[in-house]
């Protein structure tokens, strides 16, 4: 008898979706949130060294407003 990968592959999936399925009830978002505070350009001050970014300095990441609603976010970096 073949073990059932696909089976077991569905259960993890639909466990793991059920784990996200809401704030627990001691968390509340913030009410006032000020969006326009946060935009434009941060800078890296210290990493945890992944893969995808080893050996890139410069790093920043760019919050930018959307015309249509929602924010775009640019991660960059250079490489020697």
């Amino acid at each position: 008898m073949k073990f059932p990968y696909q089976l077991i592959f569905f259960i993890s999936f639909f466990g793991i979706l059920l784990g996200f399925s809401g704030l627990p009830n001691r968390l509340k978002s913030i009410d006032d949130f000020v969006l326009d505070r946060y935009l434009g350009n941060w800078y890296e001050i210290a990493r945890f060294d992944y893969s995808f970014h080893l050996g890139f300095y410069d790093v920043r990441a760019s919050y930018l407003m959307k015309e249509y609603g929602g924010i775009e976010v640019r991660n960059l970096g250079t490489l020697p």
